[in-house]
C-alpha cells in the first residue's frame, strides 16, 4: 500500500458509494448479499446496522458462493439497488450480463477481481488502488469504509472490521499491515480497543479460564480439552484455583508464574500430539485485540475468538446469529452461537481425527489432495485445508487442496502452506485456470483460493491442477 494516499483514495470512493445507498435508499429497499465465512458476516453486519440506523429497509442473504444462475435469479428480485459483499470480484462479467438498464449494484470485495469492463455497476475494490486486499484490508473493512460515511462518523463498530481481518487470517505474528493497522491504530485512538502481548486462549483474559481452554480452537481440534473436567484436572494439577472470590478464575488472575506454568503445560500436550500441533503452538501466543465496549468476561470481547463464533454460525448453517451478533445484539442470540460453536468444534474435530489418520486423502507430486466427498460438508473444507496447510502434516508439499460435494457441484478449497509461499505459487491462477478448464469458476487470493466444479470431473481436475502448475503466473 502507497501510503495513507491509498486510503484516502479508497476513502473517497467509500464515500461515493454511501451517497448512493443512502440516496437509492431514501425511496426503494435494497438487496444485500454476502458470504457466509466470518468476514463476510462481519461486512454484512455493518451494512446491516447502518441501514438500520439510517431507517432504510432491506433484505439480505448470506451465501457460499455465488454463480450466474444465482446472480441472475438475486438481480431479478425488485429492488432498485444490490449490494454484493466479500465477494463478486470474481464474478464481473456474470453480474454484467445479468443487469438492466433499471438495476444498479455495488460490488464491494476486499478479493483480487477479474479483469474486463466494470461498466454498468460500481465496484469498490483495493486492488484497483494499489491496495493488497489480501493482507492488508479485509471485506468488512471495506464495509466499514463505507458505514462511517453512512452513519456520518467513526464509532464502536470499528471492531467489526478488526474481526472481519483476524477472520480472514490477515494478521501474521507481527501484526496488521496496511489500511488494517491504521484501523487498529484508529480504534486505539477511539479508545475501543485494546492491543496486549498474551496467551492467546478464546475469549481474551477476562474470560472464564477453564471455558476458555474448552473453546480454544487449536487446542480443541488436537483433541484437547474438550470436556470441562479437563481443563479443570489441569488447573487443579499446578494448584490453580478454580473461583476467585464468587467468580470463576480468569487468564488475568493468574500469576506470572502461575500463567508460565500453564504455557509450559499445554506447550508440553501440544507437543504430544505429534506433528498436527505445529499450527497451535504458532497460535498460542501473541497480540490480542480486546473490544472495550463489550462486557468483561463476554465471548464477544476478544476478537480472534469472536471470528470464530461467527466463522462457526456461518460454517454450520446459522448465518442469521453471525449477522445478528455483527450488528450488536446479544442475549439469546449469543447463547445460541455459542451452542452452535460447540457443535462446529466437535464436528471439525472428528473430521480432523480421520484425516491425520490417513483417510480421505491423496497425495499428488507436492499436493496434499483431501478427498470430502459427502462425508465432509462443504462449509467444513475451507477451515479444515487451512489447519492441514499450517500444520506438519503438509509439511513435504506446497499445498492442500479440499474437494467436497455441494449440491449438483463440487467445492474446491485451496491453501498454500510455507513450501508453496516461498516458490512463489498463486493460488488464484491456478484456481481460476484450472476450475474453468473442466467447466467450473474459481479464484481468490494468492495464498488461498476456491472455486465450484461440475460433479463427476474431479479426476479431470486434480490431473488440471497438476498440469497448470508449471504454467506462467502460477509460478510468479
Amino acid at each position: 500500500m502507497e501510503g495513507k494516499g491509498a486510503w484516502e483514495s479508497l476513502n473517497s470512493k467509500a464515500k461515493e458509494v454511501a451517497e448512493i445507498i443512502y440516496s437509492v435508499g431514501k425511496s426503494t429497499p435494497i438487496r444485500i448479499i454476502t458470504h457466509i465465512d466470518a468476514d463476510g458476516l462481519c461486512a454484512g453486519g455493518l451494512i446491516a446496522k447502518a441501514l438500520r440506523k439510517l431507517k432504510i429497509p432491506f433484505h439480505l442473504s448470506s451465501v457460499k458462493f455465488l454463480s450466474k444462475e444465482l446472480i441472475s435469479e438475486i438481480t431479478s428480485e425488485e429492488y432498485g439497488l444490490f449490494i454484493f459483499l466479500d465477494l463478486g470480484a470474481g464474478y464481473l462479467k456474470e453480474i454484467r450480463e445479468a443487469l438492466n438498464s433499471e438495476k444498479r449494484v455495488l460490488v464491494l470485495d476486499h478479493h483480487p477481481p477479474v479483469k474486463g469492463s466494470y461498466s454498468g455497476f460500481y465496484l469498490l475494490n483495493p486492488f484497483n488502488e494499489g491496495i493488497d486486499g489480501s493482507h492488508e484490508i479485509s471485506g468488512a473493512g471495506i464495509a466499514y469504509l463505507v458505514y462511517r460515511h453512512l452513519i456520518g462518523r467513526d464509532d464502536e463498530s470499528l471492531i467489526m472490521a478488526i474481526t472481519g481481518a483476524l477472520g480472514d487470517q490477515q494478521a501474521s505474528e507481527a501484526g496488521f499491515t496496511g489500511i488494517n493497522s491504521l484501523l487498529v491504530g484508529l480504534a486505539e485512538k477511539l479508545g475501543v480497543l485494546e492491543v496486549k502481548k498474551d496467551l492467546r486462549l478464546f475469549g481474551g483474559p477476562d474470560y472464564p479460564l477453564v471455558p476458555a481452554l474448552q473453546r480454544t480452537y487449536d487446542l480443541n481440534l488436537l483433541g484437547l480439552f474438550q470436556e470441562a473436567k479437563e481443563a479443570v484436572n489441569l488447573l487443579e494439577r499446578l494448584k490453580i484455583p478454580l473461583k476467585v472470590g464468587d467468580r470463576a478464575i480468569r487468564l488475568s488472575d493468574l500469576t506470572i508464574e502461575q500463567k508460565r506454568d500453564l504455557f509450559n503445560e499445554i506447550v508440553k500436550q501440544i507437543a504430544s500430539r505429534g506433528e498436527s500441533g505445529l499450527s497451535a503452538l504458532t497460535n498460542l501466543y501473541g497480540e490480542v485485540y480486546l473490544a472495550i465496549s463489550e462486557p468483561i468476561g463476554s465471548p464477544t470481547r476478544e476478537l480472534s475468538g469472536f471470528s470464530t463464533l461467527l466463522n462457526a454460525c456461518g460454517r454450520m448453517g446459522r448465518p442469521d446469529l453471525g449477522i445478528a451478533l455483527a450488528m450488536g445484539f446479544r442475549g439469546t442470540v449469543l447463547e445460541s452461537a455459542l451452542q452452535t460453536l460447540s457443535n462446529y468444534r466437535r464436528v471439525l474435530a472428528e473430521a480432523l481425527s480421520k484425516i491425520m489418520e490417513g483417510e480421505r486423502t491423496r497425495k499428488e507430486k507436492g499436493v496434499l489432495f483431501l478427498l470430502g466427498g459427502e462425508e465432509i460438508r462443504d462449509t467444513l473444507i475451507g477451515t479444515l485445508t487451512s489447519i492441514l496447510s499450517r500444520s506438519k502434516f503438509s509439511k513435504d508439499f506446497f499445498m492442500v487442496i479440499g474437494l467436497a460435494k455441494s449440491g449438483s457441484l463440487v467445492k474446491v478449497s485451496a491453501r498454500l502452506t510455507e513450501a508453496g509461499v516461498r516458490v512463489g505459487i498463486n493460488l488464484d491462477s491456478l484456481m481460476r485456470r484450472s476450475c474453468v478448464r473442466v467447466g467450473g469458476i474459481g479464484g481468490g487470493h494468492r495464498h488461498a483460493a476456491g472455486g465450484y466444479i461440475p460433479e463427476g470431473e474431479e479426476e479431470r481436475f486434480i490431473e488440471t491442477i497438476l498440469e497448470c502448475l508449471g504454467e506462467p503466473k502460477v509460478l510468479e
